[in-house]
């Protein structure tokens, strides 16, 4: 899109749904799909087939200088390295690692709780202000036990 006028350049189809937002790294455009792929393109000239093939879909992008930092839907966090002409040559992909909290029996147990909780409040016939405290209660507890884990 020309950034004066609005004006569509040009277009690029992938092969399903954009999910996040599109990374940008001096003149190249990074762009992840629920197709498994990232594109590469630069700011003037469309992709022409993907650049890295992923075999999950994709949440989250980050680009910096010449690292790309790709979150996914199974937690995964891989590191991409392209050199100076990144549209051309990818150099190094790297999963970096997995979000030790899955393997935590104490998340079980966690989950476990507040899926009875949520139960309870979904099949229990209590009166709205209950429900309401309850629920802030539970978006509280929720938080408590993510930032405890997550350190």
């Amino acid at each position: 899109m020309n950034k004066n006028t609005g004006e569509v350049i040009w277009k690029f189809e992938t092969g399903s749904h954009v999910g996040s937002s599109p990374a940008i790294s001096g003149n190249y455009v990074y762009v992840g799909s629920a197709d498994g792929y990232v594109y590469a393109f630069t700011t003037t000239t469309p992709p022409q087939q993907p650049t890295s093939e992923i075999p999950v879909w994709i949440i989250a992008m980050m680009v910096t200088t010449t690292m790309i930092t790709i979150a996914l839907f199974i937690l995964l966090i891989y590191l991409m390295f392209f050199k100076e002409n990144a549209f051309a040559e990818k150099v190094e992909k790297r999963k970096i690692g997995v979000f030790e909290i899955l393997k935590s029996h104490r998340l079980l147990f966690v989950l476990c709780v507040i899926g009875i909780f949520i139960i309870l409040l979904l099949f229990v016939e209590i009166a709205i202000v209950i429900k309401a405290i309850s629920f802030v209660t539970y978006l509280i507890m929720l938080a408590y036990y993510l930032l405890r884990f997550l350190k």
